[in-house]
């Protein structure tokens, strides 16, 4: 993937998984694996909890940030291990 994205920059990228306007929003015991964007966006929601996730992406991976968490509130992360190449490159 991150070949193609240097070959054909205007190709946009996915988002692995995106809350947006939520509310009360369980994500536990789950690995999220090597997203070509970000892996999980939390976007104007609340009450939000992340437990048990495993995030990874190789270290040389662009922009394939974690946990991106925009305008929410009452976000709760634990036991939580994340592991991306992110802003590294």
């Amino acid at each position: 993937w991150w070949v193609l994205r240097e070959m054909h920059a205007s190709i946009l990228a996915p988002v692995l998984v995106k809350v947006e306007e939520c509310k009360n929003v369980l994500i536990k015991d789950v690995n999220f694996y090597n997203s070509p964007f970000y892996h999980i966006v939390l976007a104007r929601s609340s009450y939000v909890e992340l437990s048990e996730v495993y995030i990874s992406a190789p270290i040389d991976s662009k922009n394939t940030d974690g946990i991106n968490i925009i305008a929410s509130h009452h976000i709760k992360v634990e036991k939580t291990t994340v592991e991306t190449g992110d802003d590294n490159c």
